[in-house]
């Protein structure tokens, strides 16, 4: 895998070039030659060749605004699951929402087996239900598909764009760019608004070759996620698959290595169709949606990662990130020295004395030995991955021991086909668990392995605790990412460690039938076809969102949890598994914030938020005496001559709390990660850098401060309070850097906080004090 980091040309479909300042060509892959018919006289010109990638004219296409560099982007349809749907749909109901105004997809996928909080799971299930018949929606019950196989197989279309409310909405190998973002960004869209960007970086993924049998869709992308990932190389880009290697793989294959670019941070991707494209199209009825798209004949790139496929082997990710990775012949020659490492920095990110993270007493005959396997979601459950894993296990058995394998079908109609093949059978007899379509094994709600085990897992993310354990009480596993056929190899073998290389696979024949009936009889399809009468259903569990103030004159912050490490994932946040159920419930969600990362954030920001309502008490009142803590807390601005007396300062004066990290971010587009911060009086982040887009938009969407700091600054301490002198002027005057005093331990410091690349839409939703307010002025 190369990585070029200058701009490049992809000229006639084939040849891949870079042009040096003096005109000169260097070919990096393909089969033209310097001075060939496709590039003999040619003027090539970046700013106008750029406009010949497929990102381009499909970006255009769908931009309201008339300046090319700055994006206002309407959708094609919308797509959420049971995890986010209940807090978009209220927040656009908030806003004034009377119809849904495109396709918005509504799939029960994520607390469909969460035994917990009685009925608080199917209540919000039947909300949603709810929601699709009264503003004109579409609602898939739960089982029947996983959010991104059902948006797949009924709602792709090639050249079109589709915003989902969560992380891995990418649709790229079926020709469509797909966005995961919070879902404030969704209902922008309800409301019909736009999702404003400026325009991307465009990198070509250039594919060549074809993979060596036993490497499956997940080696290639766990490859192309180490490669990428920690350097940051295409961190809100757009990927651009292109090269002669795509039309060595099936569609199924592609859509498996697309699902993953979530996991390099890339805004989103594309690829070339084709007949196999065309092919899946009218498998699933719908033949119009297909459409030929290619890159123009010299197309201008940003960047370029090349990916030979037949040097792509056998990978694993070990914990705890889809980024840590090894290849399984890499491992299983220096096994104790991998481990080791792995063991001493997750010891450091989980930062719990009290939980011991081992993986060495793992290590059985010089391998590593699992304890479980999972096939689950939008990455494993693809018809031809478990067809692969039935051909593997037909006449053989996993055994009657601790080891466990169990597979998940992303949709009703793979199950189906599995049965109808006979597929299903050849895994059930083998000893293979079956279950119906659910992304529990993805975020901690299914399948949580026992303490202190190890689960290898074609799935997205192996983040800590993200497999379900609790820490808190004293609990600990861990998930390791590989992909679907190297983990059969390797639960054939008793769970040591094995790729799929290793054994003699056979072509196993793909030939898929898809029966439209499982959704044509059970999905509710309202799409343009509102019941404005009909009455929303609430269960207890579902709440309102508590009232956000405007953004005061002045802010007075308490540094409320300090995080170091280099990247702060959406997970360590706000915790996955069985919290996603009380996300209805903002008030009752909140209570998790950063539980597992900071555990006395919550006490500390609520202690401070106290304060904060003790002020706007006072101001609503103008009575009663100020408490020694509230007089205690603006005492040193008194000082500092911001005001006369405590009174004064009250007026206009916030009191919240505040948060830094390193790099806050990564992973989950769910925008509880912000707005729980908010819940309980959160004000603004601090960080040196955002690790997606996503996270950032969020917390703006939610009236927060996204700041960042030099690296070098000195650092934040917990109970430290930060002052924030004329704010509100400063950010409505478009300003980007505020001056600030951080007062602690009987010393105060100036600090600069930054707010680059922010908006005028941006800065006025901060003003309001969030986007339901924006919307409700």
């Amino acid at each position: 895998m190369r990585l070029i980091n200058k701009g490049v040309y992809f000229i006639n479909g084939d040849t891949l070039v870079e042009v040096g300042e003096q005109g000169q060509v260097e070919t990096l892959a393909g089969s033209s030659k310097p001075g060939s018919p496709g590039l003999e006289g040619s003027i090539l010109v970046p700013e106008r060749d750029r406009q010949n990638t497929m990102a381009y004219q499909i970006l255009t296409q769908h931009n309201t605004s008339s300046d090319p560099d700055h994006l206002r982007i309407r959708f094609d349809a919308l797509a959420s699951h049971d995890i986010t749907y209940v807090g978009i749909v209220q927040t656009a109901r908030a806003s004034g929402l009377k119809e849904f105004p495109l396709p918005y997809v509504m799939t029960n996928c994520h607390n469909s087996l969460c035994a917990v909080g009685g009925t608080i799971n199917e209540d919000d299930h039947l909300f949603g239900l709810s929601a699709a018949r009264k503003y004109g929606g579409i609602n898939v019950p739960a089982h029947l598909a996983v959010i991104h196989q059902y948006m797949r197989e009924m709602m792709a279309a090639c050249g079109s764009m589709i915003l989902g409310s969560d992380s891995h909405t990418r649709y790229g190998a079926l020709g469509t760019m797909a966005i995961g973002e919070g879902g404030p960004e969704l209902v922008k869209q309800l409301l019909h608004k736009t999702y404003d960007i400026d325009y991307p970086e465009i990198i070509a993924v250039y594919l060549e070759g074809r993979p060596r049998p036993g490497v499956g869709p997940q080696d290639v992308a766990l490859a192309l996620i180490g490669a990428v990932f920690q350097n940051n190389f295409v961190n809100n880009k757009v990927l651009e698959f292109i090269g002669p290697g795509i039309a060595n793989l099936s569609v199924d294959y592609r859509n498996g290595i697309d699902v993953m670019t979530t996991e390099t941070t890339c805004l989103s991707s594309i690829w070339c169709t084709d007949p196999s494209v065309q092919e899946y199209y009218r498998i699933h009825g719908r033949p119009e949606a297909y459409a030929r798209l290619q890159p123009g004949p010299a197309a201008y790139y940003d960047g370029a990662v090349i990916i030979d496929l037949e040097q792509i082997e056998p990978m694993i990710a070990l914990p705890f990130h889809p980024s840590n990775v090894y290849t399984i012949s890499e491992l299983n020659r220096n096994t104790g020295d991998i481990l080791r490492m792995v063991e001493i920095e997750g010891q450091k990110q989980m930062d719990n004395p009290n939980v011991r993270f081992s993986l060495t007493d793992k290590i059985v005959s010089g391998r590593l030995r699992a304890d479980q396997g999972i096939v689950a979601g939008c990455a494993g459950g693809t018809f031809e991955n478990l067809n692969q894993i039935a051909a593997m296990v037909e006449n053989k058995t996993i055994g009657n021991g601790q080891l466990a394998f169990s597979v998940y079908p992303a949709s009703q109609p793979i199950y189906l086909e599995l049965i109808k093949n006979g597929a299903a059978a050849k895994m059930m007899m083998a000893g293979i668990i079956m279950k119906t379509a659910f992304c529990g094994p993805c975020f901690g709600a299914g399948d949580v392995p026992a303490n202190n085990a190890l689960s290898i897992r074609h799935a997205t993310r192996n983040f800590p605790n993200r497999e379900g354990s609790k820490p808190g009480e004293g609990q600990i596993s861990s998930v390791a990412l590989m992909d679907a056929r190297s983990i059969t190899a390797t639960v054939l073998n008793g769970g040591l460690l094995t790729p799929a290389t290793d054994l003699q696979l056979a072509d196993v024949p793909s030939i898929y039938s898809f029966n439209r009936e499982v959704y044509d009889n059970r999905v509710y399809s309202g799409y343009r076809q509102p019941v404005q009468h009909y009455e929303l259903r609430f269960g207890p569990n579902i709440a309102d969102w508590p009232e956000m103030v405007a953004l005061p004159r002045h802010l007075l912050l308490q540094v409320a949890a300090v995080i170091t490490d280099p990247v702060t994932t959406t997970d360590e946040l706000i915790p996955s598994g069985e919290t996603s159920s009380f996300r209805s419930n903002p008030l009752k969600l909140a209570e998790f914030t950063l539980s597992r990362k900071a555990p006395g954030y919550v006490g500390r920001a609520k202690a401070v938020d106290a304060l904060e309502q003790e002020r706007r008490r006072r101001l609503a009142t103008t009575e009663g005496e100020i408490s020694v803590n509230l007089q205690a807390l603006v005492e040193p601005l008194i000082e500092k001559g911001v005001g006369s007396d405590a009174g004064e300062i009250l007026q206009e004066t916030g009191i919240g709390s505040v948060i830094y990290a390193v790099k806050p971010g990564d992973g989950s587009a769910r925008e509880q990660a912000a707005s729980s911060q908010k819940v309980l009086g959160g004000w603004a982040n601090i960080a040196v850098s955002y690790a997606t887009k996503r996270y950032r938009s969020n917390l703006i969407n939610w009236g927060m401060l996204p700041f960042t700091i030099d690296s070098g600054a000195e650092p934040f301490v917990v109970g430290e309070m930060i002052f924030i002198p004329d704010i509100q002027e400063k950010l409505a005057g478009g300003d980007e850097s505020f001056p600030a005093q951080v007062m602690g331990a009987g010393a105060v410091r100036e600090v600069e906080l930054r707010l680059e690349k922010i908006s005028r839409d941006e800065r006025e939703v901060i003003l309001k004090g969030s986007l339901i307010n924006y919307y409700a002025n």
